[in-house]
């Protein structure tokens, strides 16, 4: 069996008329980002304005290094 140090999980929710707000509310939970569909950005590094085609809401899980180890787990 392989052994990992490290893991990484995300929940995604994406839809144009996603409203990050009641994602939030009906989870119980504060995404690790979020954003609606439409709203100019500018992007890092150049600069240019961009618009988001979707909207999303994302939670990233804990790393699994950050967790305390737990015996034949």
């Amino acid at each position: 069996m392989v052994h990992l140090e490290r893991s990484v999980a995300t929940l995604r929710i994406m839809g144009d008329e996603l409203v990050p707000e009641e994602i939030s509310r009906l989870l119980s939970a504060m995404p690790t980002s979020a954003h609606v569909k439409g709203p100019q950005i500018p992007s890092i590094p150049s600069g240019r304005i961009g618009t988001k085609k979707s909207g999303m809401w994302r939670l990233r899980a804990c790393l699994r290094s950050c967790l305390p180890r737990q015996p034949g787990v």
